[in-house]
């Protein structure tokens, strides 16, 4: 399985947010490595904010992978994710199964519908799973499109539910299944 996190880095992420998924998502690299004799993953992040910006240039095994602190500024670049992502997508992944988080509190500042166009015609010929976490202020309208689900789009009112919140969609073993979260969950506001 192929993990791609899209990490939202652009200026409303600075300060408490930006701190809960540096400190969420190396505890949810831990938990993976963890669990890395029973996962055949490689993962991959791709921060977005005035640019997209990979953290390593290719996917990498869950047990080589380090996480590297992210800083917020700037804007919301999400079509240029998308877009990013198709390319790597297409270069590095043949007939596994692709998994997306995207994390955002905000709304694209430059043209998302042909990032996501370049997006789903990439993923129309492979088994893929989007999913996407809303931070307060996240636009759900968009992030419903991006996931293509709105059953997949999960509003966090408290940041200390993240990693729960991640591990339950990318589906650890601790978590059994890739949909731990119910279908009542989507939208709740976790409040």
């Amino acid at each position: 399985m192929f993990l791609y996190f899209l990490i939202d880095t652009s200026g409303s992420m600075d300060g408490i947010k930006i701190n809960s998924v540096n400190d969420t998502m190396d505890n949810v690299i831990s938990e993976l490595k963890f669990y890395s004799d029973r996962l055949d993953m490689s993962i991959s992040v791709l921060s977005f904010a005035r640019k997209a910006k990979w953290m390593y240039k290719q996917p990498m095994k869950i047990n080589d992978f380090t996480w590297n602190i992210l800083t917020a500024s700037g804007m919301t670049s999400l079509g240029d994710a998308c877009k990013q992502l198709a390319r790597n997508i297409n270069k590095h992944v043949n007939d596994e199964e692709v998994t997306i988080v995207l994390i955002s509190d905000g709304f694209p500042t430059d043209d998302f519908d042909e990032g996501i166009e370049k997006l789903e015609s990439c993923l129309s010929k492979k088994t893929s799973n989007r999913y996407a976490i809303a931070l307060e202020g996240a636009d759900t309208l968009t992030l419903d499109k991006f996931t293509g689900d709105n059953d997949n789009v999960f509003e966090l009112g408290e940041l200390e539910r993240l990693m729960e919140v991640i591990l339950s969609v990318i589906g650890t073993p601790r978590n059994q299944g890739m949909h731990g979260i119910t279908d009542s969950d989507a939208y709740s506001g976790w409040d």
